[in-house]
C-alpha cells in the first residue's frame, strides 16, 4: 500500500521533469540508505537483544509515519473517484499467488510435480485472464493504457528482472556470510554495507551527473551490465576466500547496477503517466519489484538446491569438507543464475527503450503493444 503511494506521490507533485528526476534520486538515495540502516540495526538487536525486536522496532517506524502523514499530506477533493473492480483484484492475485506458489513449490516437489505444475499453468492462465479482464472491464485496475509505452514496459521488465537477481544475491550471501564464513548477524549487516552505501551515491550521481551525458538505455543497460560482472565476480568466492577478494568487489559493482539501473527504470516506470494514472502505475512499479523479489528467490533457490545436491551425491566421502563445498557450489550456481537475470534485462531493455531517450525530455506518447514487440526484433 505504502509504496505506490509514494511513487503516485512524486509523480503527481513534481510536474517538472527536471525536478521529477532530482525527487526520484533522492527516492532511490533513501531507500539505498534504509536497506543499510536496517541490515546493521538488525543485526545489532540480534545480536544484543532478541531477534523478535526486528519485529517490534517496525511498531516505532509505523508510529513516527503516522504522524509525519497526518501532518504534512492533505487529502484533496476528487470528482472522478475511482471504483476498486474487484472481479480484477481476485483475478490479478490470484494470477501472481499461481506464479510464485508454483515456483516455490519447484524447490521442494520439483518443476515436473503435479502441484508445481499446476500452479504455474493456472497462474499464467490466470494472468491472461487478467489482461482480458483489464479491456472490458469499465473500472479496470491496471488500465492498458499505462503499460502500452516502450520504455515503460522496458523500465517494469527490468525491475522484475534486477530485483530477481538482487533479492537472490541477498538471500545466498546472508547464508554465505553467516553459514559458511560465520559471520555474526551485525557483522553480516556490516558487510553488506559497502554495496548499500554504493546503491545510494551511485543513485544520486546518475541522476544529477550521468542523465546530462548518457541516455536512458545507457544507464539502464549498462548498469544492468555492471550488475551482472559483480554477481559473477561473487561465483569466485569459496569458503576459504577472503572478504577484500572478491566479496567486496563483487558488492560494489552490483550496488553500482543497482543505483544506476533500479533506480532509474522505477522513474522510467513512472514517467510519462497522466495524474489519474499516477497511482494505477505506482502500483504496477511495486508489483514488477516485488514479483521480480518472490520469483527471483523461488526460480533460482531450486536451482542453487538442485547444484547442492548433486554436488554432494558426487562428492560426498568426506561429509563435513563436502557439505561445506556443497553448499559454496550451490551458491556459485546461484549467483550465475542472478547474473543472468541482469544480463538479460540489459539485452532485452536495450532493445526496447527508445534510442535517444533522456530524462530530462518528457516520455513521449505511447505506444501501441505490437510496438513494444516489435522493439525485441
Amino acid at each position: 500500500m505504502l509504496a505506490p503511494a509514494a511513487l503516485s506521490l512524486i509523480t503527481v507533485i513534481f510536474t517538472d521533469v527536471k525536478e521529477l528526476t532530482k525527487a526520484f534520486a533522492i527516492f532511490g538515495a533513501a531507500a539505498g540508505s534504509s536497506a543499510a540502516i536496517g541490515l546493521l540495526l538488525g543485526g545489532l538487536l540480534t545480536d544484543y537483544a532478541n531477534w523478535r525486536w526486528t519485529m517490534f522496532v517496525n511498531v516505532a517506524f509505523a508510529l513516527v509515519g503516522v504522524i509525519g502523514a497526518l501532518w504534512l499530506l492533505h487529502n484533496s477533493a476528487a470528482s472522478d473517484r475511482p471504483k476498486l473492480s474487484v472481479p480484477s483484484t481476485i483475478v490479478g492475485s490470484a494470477a501472481i499467488f499461481g506464479l510464485v506458489f508454483g515456483s516455490a513449490k519447484a524447490q521442494t516437489d520439483g518443476w515436473g510435480a503435479a502441484v508445481t505444475l499446476i500452479s504455474l499453468i493456472a497462474g499464467a492462465v490466470l494472468l491472461v485472464g487478467f489482461v482480458v479482464l483489464q479491456r472490458v472491464d469499465p473500472h479496470p485496475l491496471i488500465p492498458l493504457r499505462v503499460l502500452a509505452d516502450r520504455n515503460r514496459g522496458a523500465g517494469l521488465l527490468t525491475l522484475l528482472l534486477g530485483q530477481a537477481g538482487v533479492f537472490a544475491l541477498f538471500l545466498f550471501l546472508t547464508y554465505y556470510f553467516q553459514g559458511v564464513l560465520g559471520y555474526s548477524p551485525i557483522k553480516t549487516g556490516v558487510a553488506f554495507l559497502p554495496m548499500m552505501v554504493t546503491v545510494a551515491v551511485v543513485a544520486a550521481l546518475t541522476q544529477s551527473v550521468l542523465v546530462q551525458h548518457l541516455t536512458i538505455r545507457g544507464i539502464v543497460a549498462g548498469g544492468l551490465l555492471i550488475g551482472g560482472a559483480g554477481a559473477a565476480l561473487l561465483t569466485q568466492a569459496d569458503a576459504a576466500s577472503a572478504y577484500a577478494a572478491w566479496v567486496l568487489p563483487g558488492l560494489i559493482l552490483v550496488g553500482a547496477g543497482v543505483g544506476s539501473a533500479i533506480v532509474s527504470a522505477v522513474a522510467l516506470a513512472q514517467m510519462g503517466v497522466e495524474a489519474r494514472d499516477a497511482g494505477a502505475a505506482g502500483a504496477v512499479n511495486n508489483v514488477a519489484q516485488q514479483l521480480g523479489a518472490a520469483l527471483g528467490i523461488a526460480v533460482i533457490s531450486t536451482f542453487v538446491a538442485t547444484a547442492t545436491n548433486h554436488y554432494l551425491t558426487h562428492h560426498g566421502s568426506n561429509a563435513a569438507k563436502a557439505a561445506v563445498d556443497a553448499t559454496v557450489h550451490g551458491f556459485t550456481v546461484g549467483y550465475w543464475w542472478a547474473a543472468g537475470a541482469f544480463w538479460a534485462g540489459a539485452v532485452i531493455c536495450g532493445a526496447l527503450i527508445r534510442g535517444g531517450t533522456r530524462f530530462h525530455q518528457e516520455a513521449g506518447q505511447p505506444e501501441p503493444l505490437d510496438e513494444i514487440v516489435s522493439g525485441l526484433i
